[in-house]
C-alpha cells in the first residue's frame, strides 16, 4: 500500500492497513509528515517530491495506492502520473469532495488521460458511512480497500 499523504487521515490508516498486514509505503514532501517517529508502523517512509517519488514506483496488480495528500494539486498529479503507468496499480483511490474530483478528472482529461483510465479511480476515496473523523474516514478507505480484495471492485456492489 502506498499512502501519498502524511496527514491526519494517514496516522490511522498505516494503524489500520498493518493491522490487516498490508506492507506500507508513506510519502509526503514534508519532512514533518515523512519521518519514521509520526509513522513508527510503516514499512517505508519516504520524503520527496510526489512527482519523483511515483516516478520510481514500478507498480504490480496487488499494490494499493491511497492519495490524500495536502493539496488537491498534489492529488492532481500523483493520479496523473499512477495513471500514465505501463503497470497500474490494482486499486487506486483519491480523496476529495465530489466537485474537487470531478474538476481534477476535467483536469487530467485536458491532459490525454481516457475516461477508461478515470474509471478505474475510486475517488471520493472510501465507503460513505458518514466519517467525520480522521479515523472513521480511514477505516472507510480500508473497508473500500477490503471490498476490492474480495471482488467488490464498484461501490454499487456492495448490498448484492
Amino acid at each position: 500500500m502506498y499512502i501519498f499523504g502524511g496527514g491526519h487521515i494517514a496516522v490511522p490508516l498505516v494503524e489500520f492497513a498493518k493491522a490487516l498486514e498490508f506492507a506500507v509505503v508513506v510519502i509526503d514532501d514534508r519532512e514533518e509528515f515523512a519521518n519514521g517517529k509520526r509513522f513508527p508502523l510503516a514499512d517505508e517512509v519516504k520524503l520527496g517530491d510526489f512527482v519523483d517519488v511515483t516516478k520510481c514506483i514500478d507498480f504490480g496488480a496487488d499494490d494499493c495506492v491511497i492519495i490524500v495528500t495536502h493539496e488537491h494539486q498534489h492529488d492532481e498529479v500523483v493520479l496523473k502520473e499512477c495513471l500514465s503507468k505501463k503497470r497500474l496499480p490494482g486499486y487506486i483511490g483519491m480523496i476529495g469532495a465530489k466537485g474537487k474530483v470531478s474538476d481534477n478528472f476535467s483536469h487530467l482529461r485536458e491532459q490525454g488521460i481516457t475516461e477508461e483510465l478515470l474509471a478505474r479511480v475510486n475517488a471520493p476515496i472510501g465507503l460513505d458511512i458518514g466519517s467525520r473523523t480522521p479515523a472513521e474516514i480511514a477505516l472507510s478507505i480500508m473497508a473500500e480497500i477490503i471490498g476490492h480484495r474480495h471482488g467488490k471492485n464498484k461501490k454499487e456492489d456492495w448490498g448484492r
